[in-house]
């Protein structure tokens, strides 16, 4: 059954390839071609990579993943509800922030709570 990381990281794949070249513009361009772990502590598991055209979500990855986000069902609440980012949670000490990852989970924060904004706006 699909959790709330699956079911929204879908929503956001079929939204991707319109906005995809708008969000991620130079400066957040590193997020593309990386995989990323996304888990809820004790559930859910979800990895996923941006590229220019779409976002490949998968729930296996045959090697290790770039950088790993893995959060409280709570604070996975509030990021998916677009009320924080990633980054917050990581700065409030709630999860982890390992400085080879910084980078592209930054970009990730930013356009996550971006592309959530924007599903919440009425085409």
């Amino acid at each position: 059954m699909p959790g709330p990381l699956s079911e929204t990281f879908r929503e956001l794949a079929d939204i991707w390839p319109r906005y995809s070249e708008l969000l991620v513009s130079y400066r957040l361009s590193p997020l593309f071609g990386h995989d990323i772990e996304l888990s809820v502590e004790g559930g859910e598991t979800l990895f996923i990579r941006a590229e220019k055209d779409r976002l490949v979500l998968s729930d296996r990855l045959g090697h290790a993943p770039e950088a790993v986000v893995a959060m409280s069902a709570v604070d996975w609440d509030d990021v998916l509800s677009g009320r924080i980012g990633i980054v917050g949670v990581m700065f409030a000490g709630r999860c982890r922030y390992p400085v080879h990852q910084r980078y592209i989970i930054s970009k990730l924060s930013i356009v996550l709570q971006s592309l959530l904004t924007i599903r919440r706006i009425p085409a």
